[in-house]
């Protein structure tokens, strides 16, 4: 079953807390034990966020090896600091 609009705004919604909370990029890895989705859902909600200006992707080393990792932009902590409860 398709997941509901509600369902991918909440995931989203806890990726870019998190980023903004730790202040640091994380991998997808990472992120996949916030939302507790698959690798590919969670590739897919952070491709939506940066195409809204709230993520950006940066590269890190890990293991001594580049990584993918998302981190939250201006734009995104705007958006948290400034969002309704």
């Amino acid at each position: 079953m398709k997941p509901s609009k509600e369902e991918h705004e909440k995931i989203q919604a806890q990726i870019l807390q998190h980023l903004f909370d730790t202040a640091k990029p994380a991998t997808i890895a990472e992120l996949r034990g916030i939302t507790k989705t698959s690798a590919s859902e969670t590739q897919y909600h952070c491709e939506r966020l940066g195409e809204k200006g709230l993520l950006e992707y940066k590269p890190i080393m890990a293991n001594r090896r580049v990584t993918e990792a998302y981190q939250i932009t201006p734009k995104g902590r705007k958006f948290i600091m400034e969002k309704e409860n």
